[in-house]
């Protein structure tokens, strides 16, 4: 029966004295949820009036229906006569420390299950190196059981062509250099083969920065590393393979160059020859595109700043009046693409060409400009020739050769061509910015 109570007890529960006294403790408000814990009071108020000190953890009921743990007990209280007088009863509301406990073991549930079912293998290393825990896909990873791991440490399933660099970086990890590390390593299988792995590596710590132990995690990447050796392999083949073409291309094209060169000596007439020895340029400028793809490391886009300087001396070289013509090159493109390099590399010297025998007189000092720049969505070149001369018409033959090829590759571009005569004789190009890959 209850005989007093004190202040916590009643405002835990917002209860007078009056409502508790004189009751059987176990029947009292604090205990009448959930079912089956005034039940267990009545027992442990037998035990205590037969001299046992009791104590459990038990659910209290508390003002609005809330519910506290408490960690319970019956202290009994003996007589003269040796006998239980009376039963102090005590509880400490713990529920705060109660969450904290199953939150840490729900977390370190999750981190269990976590550890030792993912898909990866996965192992606390003492600072040592020695195996702490280890997790399924590890045992799998290296072929070996968890006892075995358990005995080993990480430099016993390390390729011994790796076993300093793990160390080295572990070192830096200790040493605080580093927070963690990534790093492609070698492990060895127990059926002798070599596994190549990702490894990850981060350093644990104490409150008081102390080290306590490695989390490591292991990827088996050795099919991912094979298939990239072949894809290697492969784009090397490819890389001679293009070479071989490009080298091949510039040999033909320079074979199809002598062949012109040839048919012209034949003929006596040297305005026959002519013709012959424009197509052997046009060959010419095709055939310097593919050597100097095959001597650059990407196969796929020209340095045209480069080409078209070369492109461009030549043909001002072979030029009877070149000592009088200054050369200017601006060209301020990325690598162009092998696709739009021939057409442009045509126009130019198709363009070239005609400024050279009509923009220039025998005896008169000039400048060529060759220029290329990248404005964003469009690209543009221009060819002016400007002299100290009066200004040269234009080719009066809008029907030949020439021209028809530059406006057939003009409208291969998309481009538009268009003309200026205010100094000199300007001729612009201009069509949308290429793809760079």
């Amino acid at each position: 029966t209850v005989l007093e109570v004190n202040e916590t007890a009643l405002n835990f529960a917002a209860l007078e004295a009056g409502e508790v006294t004189g009751q059987k403790y176990w029947d009292t408000f604090w205990w009448r949820s959930p079912e089956g814990v005034s039940d267990k009071v009545r027992s442990a108020v037998a035990r205590a009036a037969a001299g046992e000190l009791v104590r459990h953890t038990l659910e209290a009921a508390g003002a609005g229906g809330t519910l506290a743990t408490m960690d319970f007990s019956l202290k009994p209280v003996p007589d003269e006569r040796g006998g239980i007088s009376m039963l102090v009863a005590e509880g400490r509301d713990i529920s705060a420390r109660v969450q904290v406990q199953r939150a840490l073991r729900d977390s370190e549930e999750r981190f269990r299950q976590a550890f030792d079912f993912a898909g990866i293998g996965m192992a606390l290393v003492s600072i040592p190196g020695r195996f702490v825990r280890v997790n399924r896909a590890l045992c799998e990873l290296t072929g070996c059981d968890v006892e075995d791991l358990l005995k080993k440490d990480f430099a016993d399933i390390t390729h011994e062509a790796d076993v300093h660099v793990d160390a080295e970086l572990r070192k830096a990890l200790l040493e605080g250099e580093e927070q963690g590390y990534h790093v492609v390593k070698r492990c060895k299988h127990s059926d002798g083969r070599t596994v190549i792995t990702q490894l990850t590596v981060s350093l644990v710590k104490d409150p008081a920065g102390a080290p306590l132990y490695f989390i490591c995690q292991m990827v088996d990447i050795s099919e991912e590393r094979h298939a990239l050796a072949s894809v290697e392999e492969a784009l090397a083949d490819r890389e001679v393979l293009l070479r071989e073409i490009h080298h091949r291309v510039k040999n033909n094209l320079q074979i199809i160059s002598s062949l012109l060169s040839l048919q012209a000596r034949t003929l006596d007439d040297p305005a026959m020859r002519i013709p012959f020895e424009e197509c052997r340029q046009r060959v010419a400028a095709m055939a310097l595109i593919h050597e100097r793809l095959y001597g650059t490391k990407d196969l796929a886009h020209l340095d045209f700043r480069a080409y078209l300087g070369e492109l461009v001396r030549q043909q001002v070289a072979a030029y009877p009046a070149s000592s009088r013509i200054r050369l200017e090159i601006d060209v301020a493109v990325p690598p162009v693409p092998a696709a739009i390099a021939v057409p442009c590399a045509l126009i130019i010297h198709e363009l070239v060409s005609n400024a050279l025998k009509h923009g220039f007189s025998d005896s008169s000092n000039g400048t060529l400009a060759v220029r290329m720049h990248d404005l964003k969505d469009h690209w543009k070149f221009s060819i002016a020739n400007i002299t100290d001369a009066p200004a040269a018409e234009p080719n009066p033959d809008h029907d030949g050769l020439g021209l028809k090829i530059v406006n057939a590759l003009v409208r291969q571009l998309r481009g538009s061509l268009t003309t200026d005569h205010g100094n000199g004789h300007t001729v612009s190009v201009t069509f949308p910015a290429p793809e760079l890959r």
